[in-house]
């Protein structure tokens, strides 16, 4: 793993997935970092390499758009802040391991997207198969299983948690 990056936490993350995309452009690797930024905190050190942190979430570019729009910030000493917060919290995460697998940044935000599915209020770890086009259940971050799309990530950390059945 790379030094200069700061690590994902492990805890609960709420987000909106409409103001993502708004602040995002629609573009994949600003929709994961926005979403990453929100993991790591308002105001909190990103990275202090911005080649570590490609490498860290297997992306091949940092949109200019989220430093032109104020949610990230660079210091004199070339490091990267966030500055971005969720407004209006409609979803969440638990497990933001997602966000470093080694997989393509597309299969990502389509599964913040699902999450997305999720209302707030729900603690399921999964949501029905009718959210999402069939041809878009081939994610190797969702399994699908008697009509329900289980998110990966979340079914591994609550399993030892004991927080959800699956």
């Amino acid at each position: 793993m790379p030094d200069k990056v700061t690590y994902i936490n492990n805890q609960k993350t709420y987000f909106n997935w409409h103001q993502i995309l708004r602040d995002s452009n629609n573009d994949a690797c600003a929709i994961l970092l926005l979403t990453y930024a929100l993991n790591i905190g308002y105001n909190n050190k990103i990275t202090s390499s911005t080649k570590d942190l490609l490498k860290y979430l297997h992306i091949d570019s940092i949109p200019i758009q989220l430093f032109e729009q104020g949610h990230f910030v660079v210091t004199s000493d070339n490091s990267i802040f966030s500055r971005y917060k969720c407004d209006e919290p409609q979803s969440y995460y638990y497990n933001p391991f997602f966000a470093i697998a080694k997989i393509d940044v597309t299969y990502k935000t389509l599964y913040i997207w699902a999450l997305a599915q999720r209302r707030i209020s729900q603690r399921e770890n999964f949501i029905p198969d009718t959210h999402i086009q069939e041809t878009q259940w081939s994610n190797p971050l969702l399994r699908h299983k008697d009509n329900k799309l289980y998110f990966i990530p979340e079914m591994a950390l609550f399993k030892t948690k004991n927080k959800f059945r699956t």
